[in-house]
């Protein structure tokens, strides 16, 4: 996908067919040129602007330009654009490879940190019922208020973590869609079911 899609490879790709456009253009200066070519002018005026009757010249003509020799430049000139064919080729196959790995990475790293945005709520979950339970238990004087206390810090700190862990994840999202080149305007209605409260 990242080959078809990536805004990258598509200029390489564009590159190389401006390259391949380039040899076929230093071609044709082995090729003869025709010129056609037709003037008209219409004058009262002679030499040294003396007046004279009106004069209506036209010319219409034909000119061919067949290359024979040119020192070597027209052969020169079609191996450099060979050259440059080949480099824009490539750096067309280097620029696919590097998108490849990029988008192999960014779904690696989309699916970890989905897994910890999984692991943070539940840690999330766990620190609650925790908290809820120190509560209870200072209730029923088993628990200090300092246990309580510590219990919500961790709490907080889980609900923290698990905020971070899902902006990681969608950070991670649009990297993936970034360098697979499927990036859109639809995207955003996904990314806005990712930003609900650590609560739903």
């Amino acid at each position: 996908m990242a080959e078809r899609n990536n805004q990258q490879v598509r200029a390489r790709r564009y590159a190389l067919e401006a390259a391949e456009e380039s040899i076929s253009e230093r071609r044709g200066a082995y090729m003869p040129r025709v010129n056609f070519f037709a003037t008209r002018q219409e004058s009262n005026l002679g030499f040294d602007n003396r007046f004279l009757g009106d004069i209506d010249t036209t010319y219409v003509g034909v000119d061919v330009t067949i290359p024979i020799y040119a020192g070597g430049t027209n052969r020169a000139r079609e191996s450099e654009a060979r050259a440059q064919r080949n480099i824009a080729e490539n750096e067309l196959r280097q620029t696919e490879l590097d998108a490849n790995a990029s988008v192999r990475s960014a779904f690696l790293q989309q699916q970890s940190s989905k897994l910890l945005s999984e692991a943070a709520g539940r840690l999330v979950d766990s620190t609650r019922l925790f908290s809820e339970a120190a509560q209870q238990g200072f209730e029923l004087g088993t628990v200090t208020n300092v246990d309580v206390l510590n219990a919500l810090r961790d709490q907080f700190q889980a609900e923290r973590d698990l905020q971070r862990a899902r902006y990681e994840q969608i950070n991670f999202l649009l990297l993936l869609k970034h360098e697979a080149g499927t990036l859109n305007a639809g995207d955003l209605i996904e990314i806005s079911s990712l930003m609900v409260s650590p609560d739903a």
